[in-house]
């Protein structure tokens, strides 16, 4: 499963086409299905729930961009897992 980054009115973004074709490469080099999971919004979704930990004192730490990386693949996951 990957993320595929699209742009928030649904229109592929600069980096659509990259994820694509990573994911295709993946289910050639492995031959296993990959599916592609639409990422919009996940790290928009991402910051503020860390925002919100850090303002409840849920979490002490500045947020990172990493924070927000993993966050949004944990998203993204969650999201395939429901679908499926």
């Amino acid at each position: 499963m990957i993320g595929v980054p699209y742009n928030i009115d649904g229109s592929e973004s600069r980096l659509t086409g990259l994820a694509v074709s990573f994911g295709l490469g993946l289910c050639e080099r492995y031959g296993l299905p990959v599916d592609q999971v639409d990422e919009r919004l996940t790290s928009m979704e991402a910051r503020m729930m860390l925002t919100e930990q850090r303002r409840t004192g849920q979490r002490r730490r500045k947020i990172r961009r990493e924070d927000i990386d993993s966050l949004s693949a944990k998203l993204i996951a969650e999201a395939w897992l429901r679908e499926n």
